[in-house]
């Protein structure tokens, strides 16, 4: 059923700021390129784990959008997912882009410091799946619009380097269960440090959603609207119970279910609000003060922000785009916020359901290579 799939090795990252992990998967290949001048990181749906690099991930590769000859890929998981474990903390927005810009930052690509830093690719493109594709484009909106936020980014015109990388290795046959160990980096991690050595460039930063939501509880309470046969959010509810029984969030939580029941979208919220609520415990227990779970804990409409995407301002056409499935299964186009449509240059293509377009259409595959090769001018 599964072929021979790609194999990666995983790579841990502390969040200095907020003392949490996040993965980054970067692939076994038999050859690699000598200097490649593009990298690609993939970023996969937001009830996505260790098993998140099969199918979708798989037909673009085969698709010809990345020319793995002679660029490089990886994976890129948040918080929680991908073999890393929550530690100090309970709860990151799934449209929160700290930890992917975290990364960035570690690859040169991006500062918001004063301290400038070099990247070892002329270009980055940034290419998540539906919600890894909201992340994407809250990731784009950031950076692009840095004056909204009353930030000054700048590109990266300085040598980086990879900090305390921890090596792993993982198959997509199965889950990442990993025993970490500090020690010299392997194979694809030494590599990586090894171009980062190099001599660095200005880097160019794009930025590609395919059948992102806007609005997670938009999208998630139309699902409950189905028949129960069609009602897409009970297994992703299955799956996101798994996810956090692996990275133990579930545990870190006393008031939260350990058994996904009912297991719909009810749980997914349940489970995320007690999440947000334990995480406001542990932030005043770390000032000292006392807390307790129950007068914390607040509704998903209260923090709803950290799971939809807000544009504050027009993304650049060229450098951001979105692909969007007008008869998406999982992401109904009514869900989708017209203000965010309006800001970003759209691709509606009906072919690939949800996430696996790339499989389908062959014509898409090539308009988003000769787009990622020649960037439409923009007057």
């Amino acid at each position: 059923m599964w072929g021979n799939r790609q194999r990666y090795h995983v790579l841990l990252y502390d969040h200095e700021e907020l003392e949490e992990e996040y993965a980054v998967w970067w692939p076994e290949r038999a050859s690699e390129p000598v200097s490649p001048r593009r990298l690609w990181i993939l970023v996969p749906g937001g009830m996505s784990d260790g098993d998140s690099v099969a199918g979708y991930f798989d037909e673009l590769l085969q698709s010809g959008v990345i020319d793995k000859a002679n660029e490089d890929w990886c994976l890129f998981h948040n918080a929680g997912t991908g073999g890393a474990e929550w530690r100090k903390q309970t709860y990151a927005g799934l449209s929160d882009p700290a930890f992917l810009l975290d990364y960035l930052k570690r690859l040169g690509a991006y500062s918001d410091e004063d301290t400038k830093h070099e990247c070892p690719y002329r270009e980055i493109v940034i290419l998540g799946f539906s919600v890894g594709g909201m992340l994407t484009l809250a990731t784009a909106d950031k950076i692009f619009n840095a004056k909204v936020y009353h930030a000054k980014p700048e590109e990266a015109l300085q040598k980086p380097t990879l900090l305390a990388g921890r090596a792993q290795s993982a198959s997509l046959s199965k889950d990442v269960h990993c025993s970490v160990k500090d020690g010299p980096q392997r194979s694809s991690g030494e590599r990586v440090s090894r171009r980062c050595t190099k001599e660095g460039h200005a880097c160019r930063l794009r930025f590609v959603s395919v059948h992102s939501p806007d609005h997670l509880r938009n999208t998630f309470e139309a699902m409950t609207k189905w028949s129960w046969f069609a009602r897409l959010d009970i297994p992703l509810a299955l799956h996101f119970w798994a996810v956090n029984l692996r990275n133990r969030l579930i545990f870190k939580c006393p008031e939260g279910r350990l058994l996904p029941w009912p297991p719909t979208w009810s749980y997914i919220r349940h489970i995320t609000e007690v999440a947000w609520a334990q995480n406001q415990v542990l932030k005043k227990q770390a000032t000292g003060a006392s807390a307790c779970q129950g007068q914390l804990q607040m509704p998903f409409e209260h923090f709803e922000g950290d799971f939809s995407l807000q544009l504050r301002a027009t993304l650049p056409a060229g450098e951001v785009l979105r692909i969007q499935n007008p008869e998406d299964p999982v992401v109904d186009r009514s869900t989708l916020d017209p203000n965010c449509l309006r800001k970003c240059d759209v691709w509606w293509f009906r072919e690939g359901g949800h996430v696996m377009c790339f499989g389908a259409s062959p014509k898409l595959a090539c308009r988003l290579r000769k787009w990622v090769e020649h960037p439409p001018v923009v007057m």
